[in-house]
């Protein structure tokens, strides 16, 4: 299951770096596009703060961000998930994290069970993007899964 992990990943982030890098050629992006994408970075940073046992200190979930805090986060995000999911013993896959929600509730769930919810967030909100693209009359980013494996 690691390595099918670790392939997610590497898609997650092939993605997001196909998102930032259109992010950074117009970067007068609508704001929702920005939010929305903001939205993933931010997410991701919070399972991970999770995944370390840490509590999560509570920032914008949908904040409007440049391109370059973008950049900042997304490299953040990749070298924490690169390093976690590296060290990760196949046994740790289902380790339970106690977690609190952003909206206060308290949650158990498998170290497999967020990557997997990290991952496929991501390629949600993507789709979002995507479809606000395409009603601000520009043709979207073909960031499928597919379309990563050909490459």
């Amino acid at each position: 299951m690691k390595e099918h992990l670790k392939k997610l990943f590497e898609y997650n982030f092939w993605a997001n770096a196909m998102v930032l890098e259109s992010l950074r050629k117009t970067p007068k992006t609508e704001e929702r596009i920005r939010k929305i994408f903001g939205h993933i970075l931010v997410a991701e940073e919070i399972w991970m703060i999770r995944l370390q046992g840490q509590k999560w200190s509570g920032k914008e979930l949908f904040p409007n961000l440049t391109p370059q805090e973008c950049l900042e986060l997304f490299e953040k995000s990749k070298t924490k998930y690169e390093a976690y999911l590296s060290a990760l013993e196949d046994e740790g896959l289902s380790r339970v994290v106690s977690y609190t929600s952003t909206e206060g509730i308290g949650y158990r769930s498998a170290v497999s069970e967020i990557l997997f919810h990290v991952a496929i967030h991501g390629g949600y909100h993507r789709g979002q993007i995507a479809s606000e693209t395409r009603d601000n009359g520009r043709e979207p980013l073909k960031t499928d899964f597919v379309i990563f494996t050909r490459e």
